[in-house]
Parts: C-alpha cells; structure tokens; sequence
C-alpha cells in the first residue's frame, strides 16, 4: 500500500479531492449525480451537514459551477490535491497495477502543474510503477534513460 503524505489525506477549503472511482453526489436538491472516476472537485466548504432526510455529510464541493454534497462514507476514496506547481515541467507516464487508478494519478499530475503522457518518449521524465518484472514501457524507459520511480516515491514529490 502506497504511503500517502498527510496532505493527500485531508480534506481542506480550496483543495481538489479527486475520485479513485465512480461515486455519486447530492445536488442542492437532493437529486443523485454519478462522477466518473479520476474527477476532481473543488472542496468549498468541509462541513457536518444532516439534510432533512437524516443524510451526513462531509464536504461540500463545486463542479462546473454547481454545488454537491460527498456522503462521509465515501470520502476515502478521494486524495486531497492543493493546486500547486510542485511537479512544474515534468512529465509522467504509468505502467502497471498501481494502488490508485490512472485517471486519478493523471489528475493528480496535472493539478500540480506537471504533464500524464500515455507512452514513454524522449521528452518523458519519469515512469511510474510499482512492477519488478520488466515490462514494454519499462524496457523502452531505460533504453532512453527515462527516471523509473514507483508510487511512493511520485507521492514524495508533491
């Protein structure tokens, strides 16, 4: 399991939690909405909010101009991101089983201001794995001196 700096972990006000996987939202109506995985909404308010119907609820996020409630239950399956340039002109590619899905570490890149590639190239900095056996992208990476990093280490980064 990847060791997530404490950053990553909490929630705060203008932070962006992103989606390890689908999940659904309230809207200011109560109606559910469905978010696919790797989503990133904007944390306005870290709340307690009981609605009428008894439901809890843990953050209040905005996206694309719309306001949502996130379920406490549902919380851990976000990282925490504070726009940021922490990984500015650098750029990241993945292979391999990692513990969170790509589309949110692609998120997560992108947020802190850094590039997801799909495939490993001359102007990539870094691959991203957790693999010991080696794979295409691997092999292709360390032809071309691309930085082999795995999760911890990428997460040491932000």
């Amino acid at each position: 399991m990847v060791k997530l700096p404490p950053q990553l972990r909490t929630p705060e006000v203008g932070c962006f939690a992103i989606a390890n996987c689908s999940f659904s939202v309230d809207d200011e109506h109560f109606k559910y909405h469905e978010m696919p995985a790797g989503t990133a909404v904007l944390v306005v308010e870290v709340c307690g909010t009981t609605t009428r119907l008894g439901q809890k609820y843990g953050i209040k996020v905005v996206h694309d101009e719309k306001a949502y409630y996130v379920p406490r239950s549902i919380m851990m399956n976000f990282l925490y991101c504070k726009p940021g340039a922490a990984l500015a002109g650098k750029s990241f590619c993945i292979t391999g089983d990692l513990t969170f899905i790509r589309p949110m570490y692609a998120t997560l890149i992108r947020l802190s201001a850094g590039e997801y590639k799909s495939g490993v190239s001359g102007n990539l900095n870094y691959l991203i794995t957790n693999a010991t056996v080696l794979s295409t992208k691997m092999r292709k990476a360390k032809q071309i001196g691309v930085t082999i990093i795995n999760e911890d280490q990428f997460m040491s980064m932000l």
